[in-house]
């Protein structure tokens, strides 16, 4: 493990990056176990679903929270897919995450794409809105008139964030071509949409659309509503990192939301850029 007294004396990303380069080196015969411990049970236990529904549809429902903990663990996978560091060859990574993106529901290329850019403006007050939950400023909200307040608020709400965000964010976007994609995004959306259109209607026809809907549904709302709440406390909380793009620094706004933590202490937020969870 890195200490934070030998990261402390690396001041700048390169040296932050250096530092952390050893510890960044995917391995196979872990990355096998990962696989073996999110997919393979994720789909063993989809499995089990549709049989406990010839029994009674409750005991297929006692499955739901299981099934959806290892789909979370598959989209893991399947993230770490797209940043290029589950598999040592770029090639592996990208068939692999490709697959997954099947399991998910997320077409590959797309997601890397717009997930590669969040990691890039995370914090940065002057590029919001690519892969975050919009987020404003107290001068921003203040200037708002009231009925953009409550909508605002009302995105924030429990209930509709967790209870109808998933669906937007995870399963409604990804189906459409972002405007002005290239082509290589522009096909890995349309290519996953014909792919899951194929895979429905093959698993309809198989054990029946009914089935389908009370196997996949109850999973794809658990751990959809927990994948958004992941995403969302990442970035609001107290204290996280927001910064124009003057002062907005890449290994700051990596390692803010840890450096209370393991050190005592975060890097300075601006009181003026307060922001509204």
């Amino acid at each position: 493990m890195v200490s934070p007294d030998a990261l402390a004396g690396s001041d700048s990303p390169r040296s932050w990056r250096g530092v952390l380069d050893a510890y960044a080196e995917p391995r196979l015969g872990r990355s096998v176990l990962d696989l073996a411990t999110s997919v393979v049970p994720y789909l063993a236990l989809l499995v089990a679903m549709t049989f406990a529904l010839r029994v009674s549809v409750l005991l297929s429902l006692v499955l739901v929270l299981p099934t959806s903990a290892f789909l979370i663990r598959t989209f893991i996978v399947f993230h770490d897919c797209t940043h290029g560091s589950f598999m040592r060859s770029r090639r592996a990574n990208d068939i692999l995450g490709a697959a997954l993106g099947l399991l998910v529901w997320l077409p590959y290329r797309g997601w890397q794409h717009e997930h590669a850019v969040h990691h890039a403006t995370a914090g940065d007050l002057d590029r919001r809105g690519v892969g975050d939950v919009a987020t404003l400023t107290v001068t921003e909200y203040q200037a708002l008139p009231v009925r953009r307040q409550i909508s605002y608020r009302l995105f924030r709400n429990p209930l509709v964030m967790f209870g109808l965000g998933w669906l937007l964010v995870l399963m409604l976007k990804p189906r459409f071509v972002p405007r002005g994609a290239r082509q290589r995004v522009r096909n890995s959306v349309l290519a996953t949409d014909l792919m899951l259109a194929l895979i429905v209607a093959a698993l309809c026809l198989t054990i029946g659309w009914r089935a389908y809907l009370l196997v996949q549904g109850p999973v794809f709302v658990v751990s959809g509503a927990v994948g958004v709440w992941l995403f969302y406390v990442q970035h609001q909380f107290e204290d996280t990192y927001w910064q124009t793009h003057a002062d907005w620094r890449y290994d700051h706004a990596a390692l803010a939301g840890s450096c209370r933590a393991c050190c005592g202490s975060s890097p300075a937020t601006s009181v003026s850029t307060t922001c509204i969870t």
